[in-house]
């Protein structure tokens, strides 16, 4: 910076002087308002963001317990998924085995019924054929009646 200052007799005019004084000190009050202006806006933008860092910080804290939470809630679940899955299967045996095991009593309760079956159809057929005999030997009308068909129309004859 070059400084123009006009003379005077005994060095520079004072007047001069004091002028460009002021007028540099007038600048530097300017520049120094603008630097503390400056200075105060980049200190609120720094609270600023220390607060916004502080917040993510926060937010990052809650997001890690979040997702530890939702880890163990997996851990758990998959835990509990496989609990099921094995009482299930326990369970499906069991009722496999106890509808083998009901089918296996049924299948004997059948054979036991047809068993008594077959002995009901040979007594009833051995109670048909004793009566069937008695029949073939009963008399009708003083005379013994030789077969079924003779026996039935001497029946049918004494019923006209």
């Amino acid at each position: 910076m070059k400084l123009n200052f006009k003379r005077s007799l005994l060095g520079f005019k004072p007047a001069a002087v004091r002028s460009e004084i002021y007028r540099l000190q007038h600048e530097s009050d300017e520049r120094v308002k603008f630097l503390h202006d400056e200075l105060n806006r980049v200190t609120d933008q720094l609270m600023e963001s220390e607060e916004m860092v502080s917040k993510l910080q926060a937010r990052l804290h809650q997001l890690h317990a979040r997702e530890h939470l939702i880890a163990e809630l997996i851990i758990n679940a998959e835990v509990t998924a496989r609990k099921i899955v094995e009482q299930a299967r326990a369970q499906a045996e069991d009722v496999v085995l106890n509808a083998e095991t009901r089918r296996t009593e049924v299948i004997q309760e059948m054979e036991i019924l047809y068993s008594r079956m077959d002995d009901f159809k040979r007594e009833f057929r051995g109670l048909i054929n004793h009566h069937l005999h008695c029949l073939d030997a009963y008399e009708v009308g003083g005379r013994v009646a030789d077969t079924k068909l003779d026996l039935m129309a001497e029946v049918e004859a004494t019923t006209h």
